[in-house]
């Protein structure tokens, strides 16, 4: 009796949801679906159950599978089709129970996207606005109006219009999603080549001279690592990995740029046989492609440049199987790799989960000193090492 109360429990549950979802559709067709849906589910699950209530699973001999199907297999073609049946036409009851209540109250459903709204005949709709769409006007007008900006305020406008970003892609999605990632994809673009033009003409001799003091030895990635920067939107990590690269393309070792617009990145490091440009595309597959191909050349040092387009655009457990699956790469071709992100696009949860999945983990920070930006770093965390983490200054 109690696996009949179950199945019947199974039965109706299976039923009234698929119709909820049936009765938001859009169209006639997808309702049908999943009214079809609906009925093949419930039908298997009270199929399957009843042929456990009709035969004792003592008198079934395993060891002849062909006799048990012989036996078991009518019975739960007849319960299926007898269930099909009753499950298409429960959900039709439910649908009929469901357009009565909205015919007794008054309403009507009115399609807009993907998102169905109920409204009373006389009333005037009330749609939400897309929060991408005043988003985009943004990112769109400081792109074309990014020249008559000087570096800081540039900075500062697109480290808002980032924040908004990534805020909105925590909650919602949207069609205008991928154009706002785009925009501001080839806006960081030029913001950092504006800063490497500004860093490429002041060498640290010259800072040493005009300040009096020595730049304290910056903390070097261990060899054979694979390392995230993070740190706020202008805290100047990404000039810390490429002064990595930098270093090591200064010491004859091959390097590698995995970016979707390398030679940005390459701008700083200047012309050299020594140093691939590795362009990627969007689709988080297809990057993992031209990865592993690109690895094949066995360089000494890579610098990935493609988490702050990642994370927002996909869920923390499918960019956590991409890095696990480059960081093995990165090892199997004996290479030292560096990875930089924002680490406002994700809560402290996720952020742990994506941390894990590294080695180590070099942590920066932006602040207003007399007047004038600073940044500074610290090394978060560096695994079966002993490290110092203290806060430095950087540059």
């Amino acid at each position: 009796m109690d696996r009949l109360f179950i199945t019947a429990l199974a039965f109706a549950v299976a039923s009234a949801m698929f119709a909820l979802f049936a009765s938001w559709a859009k169209g006639v067709g997808w309702a049908v679906y999943n009214a079809l849906k609906a009925a093949i589910a419930a039908g298997l699950v009270y199929g399957l159950v009843y042929a456990l209530r009709v035969f004792d699973i003592g008198v079934l001999n395993f060891s002849k599978p062909g006799d048990v199907l012989s036996m078991v297999a009518p019975v739960v073609l007849n319960t299926w089709w007898a269930s099909l049946v009753s499950s298409f036409f429960a959900v039709a009851i439910i649908l009929c129970v469901y357009e009565l209540g909205l015919y007794m109250l008054n309403l009507r459903r009115e399609p807009h996207g993907e998102t169905v709204f109920f409204s009373r005949p006389g009333e005037e709709l009330k749609v939400e606005a897309d929060p991408y769409k005043d988003l985009l006007a943004k990112a769109q007008k400081f792109f074309e109006e990014f020249s008559s900006y000087d570096q800081e305020s540039a900075a500062k406008a697109l480290a808002e219009l980032e924040t908004k970003y990534y805020a909105l892609s925590k909650r919602r999605d949207s069609p205008l999603k991928a154009n706002v990632g785009r925009i501001l994809m080839e806006a960081r673009g030029l913001l950092l080549g504006a800063r490497l033009e500004v860093t490429a003409a002041k060498p640290a001799a010259a800072e040493e001279k005009l300040t009096g003091k020595k730049e304290e030895k910056p903390f070097e990635i261990p060899e054979g690592m694979v390392v995230l920067v993070e740190g706020p939107i202008g805290s100047r990590k990404e000039e810390f990995c490429l002064d990595a690269l930098k270093k090591c393309l200064d010491a004859k070792e091959k390097c590698m740029i995995v970016s979707f617009d390398p030679k940005m990145e390459a701008g700083y490091t200047g012309e050299s046989e020594l140093l691939s440009q590795v362009r990627v595309e969007q689709n988080v597959n297809d990057m993992a492609i031209s990865i592993s191909r690109a690895l094949e050349e066995k360089p000494k040092f890579v610098f990935f440049n493609v988490l702050y387009y990642l994370v927002p655009n996909y869920n923390v457990a499918t960019v956590s199987g991409f890095l696990g699956s480059t960081t093995k790469k990165v090892k199997n071709a004996g290479a030292t790799a560096i990875f930089v992100m924002e680490e406002e696009m994700l809560a402290q949860q996720a952020l742990s989960t994506i941390e894990s999945m590294f080695d180590g983990v070099v942590e920066f920070a932006a602040a207003d000193e007399g007047g004038k930006p600073h940044s500074h770093y610290r090394v978060k965390e560096l695994k079966f090492r002993k490290f110092d983490s203290s806060w430095r200054e950087y540059g």
